[in-house]
């Protein structure tokens, strides 16, 4: 298996800016068009480190990169390659790109595979001639990944992609942790790792390693460069059996295709979107009740983005769960998508301020609302609020019903209305869902939702302070009179609970605002 150094002590002195730049952040402009124009400037780096001394060498790295930078060839990149090189030549390579790049307003994409480590949560490469015994030679000897970012912004490209097949065992026993650091994508940025951060990766069995073998494959799509990702994702996870899940962060505006010369089908409007969605509904109604986890895999193999795309991401986690567990920026362990975020009894209180405007003026209402957890049907739970409220959720978060109270009559969810991320959360994570909203099994509607993972922050509340997801929910619903009305939310969620601890919601049509805060949280033993 390809090694993977992680030291979690930390740095000595910081070296100067532009005396190390290395591999792997993968600098892509985005062009606001479905597909890019022949004539964008593409210039990527492949580096791939084998011949490392002794029992640190490793197979596949260089084999990956002969292969990426054949791909990359033919969807029209200028590939600048150092193979086993030395940190010497990792910087005289990106200086290379850096020169072919600047004031082009190209595509950059700097590719590596090979030893990575962390150090005091930055991430960096390693040379073939490093000879790392402690924490205080990494930065002499290696090169910062953050610092090569840096030198492709200054390079004036309009895209930057980091992809990092860099995250393997420890090699150095005594030292704790393991994989390479989540950064965040900067703007106008994608980062991929070859495994969540934290996590270790294989390296596969044939002439590649496991996760560039199927990046090599989606590379040749005619799709958005989300989506190549994302079937990447699901390649891996399903060939390791979840030992594996890649992990990307980004923070695009535009599409991207790296098969240059064909059309990405751009995101779908009007009657093209209800056909959308009663195709996906089809397919979904077919799988739904399996128990077979390769039925779920082929539906977002074949609509990894779709509208569906979140329940049955939620699906496939609570049928195979997960080895891999994150961390996070600050090091402690991110919630595994598996565990239970809610069981029954569990209880929590809610306080609501809200605020509209009616006939005579603006008015105010105070008011706090107990729920209790009180039945579980499968993966669906009961939840009582104060008087004859219900909600029923699955243990994802999403919405199955309202049951009357203030949500007016009953109503349904199909499939059921995802109201966080069905995944791990990862900052710039973005996704599409549609429900049908149903009563007494009639079809009202539709409610579409568009969820974005904004960043990471410590919020205080009554109860304390929280490190949480600011989640951003910008939904079409059916108001109580069964009009459609936009409404924007946004909510800050910790990963191991099904409500936010904090949200707050604006109806324009409705000149409505609310504000709704845990303020009393009891968890049942799990």
């Amino acid at each position: 298996m390809r090694k993977h150094f992680t030291f979690s002590i930390a740095l000595g002195p910081k070296i100067k800016h532009g005396s190390r730049v290395v591999a792997i952040a993968i600098a892509l402009s985005s062009a606001s068009v479905i597909a890019q124009a022949p004539t964008d400037t593409r210039v990527a780096l492949v580096i791939g480190n084998s011949a490392y001394a002794g029992k640190m060498a490793l197979k596949n790295p260089i084999n990956d990169a002969q292969a990426m930078a054949a791909s990359l060839r033919n969807l029209g990149f200028t590939v600048i390659e150092a193979k086993d090189a030395s940190r010497a030549q990792m910087e005289d390579a990106i200086q290379k790109m850096f020169g072919a790049l600047k004031g082009k307003q190209g595509i950059g994409m700097l590719y590596y595979a090979g030893h990575g480590l962390q150090v005091d949560w930055k991430n960096f490469m390693v040379p073939v001639d490093a000879k790392l015994q402690t924490a205080k030679d990494v930065p002499a000897q290696t090169v910062d990944v953050g610092d090569v970012i840096d030198a492709l912004k200054a390079a004036g490209s309009r895209m930057n992609i980091v992809v990092l097949d860099a995250c393997r065992d420890n090699p150095f026993a005594g030292n704790s942790g393991k994989g390479l650091a989540p950064v965040d994508a900067p703007p106008g940025t994608f980062l991929a790792y070859a495994t969540a951060p934290g996590n270790v990766a294989e390296d596969g069995t044939g002439d590649n390693g496991l996760y560039t073998k199927h990046l090599l494959t989606e590379l040749q799509k005619p799709v958005s460069i989300e989506n190549v990702f994302k079937r990447v994702r699901f390649a891996v996870r399903k060939e390791s059996n979840g030992r594996q899940i890649p992990w990307e962060s980004t923070s695009l505006e535009d599409d991207f295709s790296f098969a240059a010369n064909k059309q990405v089908a751009s995101v779908s409007h009007g009657a093209q979107r209800e056909a959308d969605f009663a195709e996906q509904k089809a397919e979904w109604d077919k799988i739904k009740t399996s128990t077979n986890a390769e039925d779920v895999y082929r539906f977002l193999e074949r609509f990894p983005s779709g509208l569906i795309a979140e329940i049955a991401q939620s699906q496939l986690e609570k049928m195979k769960g997960s080895v891999a567990v994150a961390q996070s920026a600050k090091g402690e362990k991110a919630q595994a998508p598996n565990a239970p975020r809610v069981v029954v009894g569990d209880k929590w209180t809610i306080r609501t301020k809200e605020r509209s405007k009616g006939f005579f003026g603006y008015s105010d209402n105070e008011y706090s609302m107990d729920h209790t957890v009180v039945k579980q049907t499968g993966d669906v739970f009961e939840v009582q609020g104060k008087g004859v409220v219900k909600s029923f959720y699955t243990s994802r978060g999403a919405v199955v019903r309202y049951e009357a109270g203030i949500f007016g009559p009953p109503r349904e969810f199909d499939p059921p209305l995802p109201r966080m991320p069905q995944g791990i959360f990862k900052i710039g994570d973005k996704s599409v869902s549609r429900s049908a909203v149903l009563r007494s099994g009639e079809k009202l509607g539709e409610y579409d939702a568009e969820i974005k993972v904004l960043t990471r922050e410590t919020l205080s509340t009554p109860m304390g302070s929280f490190d949480t997801y600011k989640i951003e929910r910008n939904s079409t619903e059916l108001d109580v009179a069964g009009r459609l009305v936009q409404a924007n939310w946004t909510a800050w969620y910790i990963p191991d609970l099904i409500v936010p601890i904090k949200e707050t919601v604006q109806v324009p049509a409705h000149n409505y605002t609310a504000t709704h805060e845990l303020v009393n949280l009891v968890r049942a033993n799990r």
